[in-house]
């Protein structure tokens, strides 16, 4: 995952979290042309051999992969963020293309850990709502998002 921490206007704490892609949209098509061809090259040599069962197997691992990289694809805007400034905070995080925020006087917000099979969650309440924050991150990362936030919203941690 991308964590960027750059200042944000007068913001005492800023965090941003995004999925790391290492391939862009049209490297990922160009990626896929490659396998296709490659994978229909192969198959049809096959099927010119005889072996003409290889040519529907192929069509199905062709038609698999372009599937997964729809869902890839359709996660590249995914981010959360989260922001303290001047008493007040704010969390976003998008989900493909679903935005959600939480913001709020700092002082009320009330941020704690849930221990789940093993792994640290981070959990932020506000006003009866409570959202997960830190989805983005791993459990060491969030251990250290949890300490740096809870700092940052100066409030007692209950754990």
């Amino acid at each position: 995952m991308m964590v960027s921490t750059e200042a944000n206007d007068n913001a005492s704490f800023f965090l941003e979290m995004r999925p790391n892609r290492s391939l862009t949209p049209e490297a990922r098509r160009l990626w896929l042309a490659v396998i296709v061809g490659t994978t229909f090259l192969v198959a049809g040599a096959a099927t010119a051999i005889g072996a003409w069962m290889v040519l529907p197997f192929a069509g199905f691992e062709v038609l698999f992969l372009w599937y997964a990289f729809q869902l890839i694809g359709r996660h590249d805007d995914d981010y959360e963020r989260v922001r303290v400034a001047d008493r007040e905070f704010y969390w976003a995080k998008c989900r493909c293309g679903q935005v959600e925020e939480l913001r709020g006087n700092a002082a009320w917000a009330q941020i704690f850990t849930i221990p789940r099979n093993g792994r640290v969650e981070i959990g932020l309440r506000y006003q009866g709502r409570t959202v997960s924050v830190g989805q983005l991150v791993s459990d060491e990362q969030r251990r250290l998002l949890w300490r740096n936030l809870a700092r940052a919203l100066k409030i007692g941690v209950a754990s």
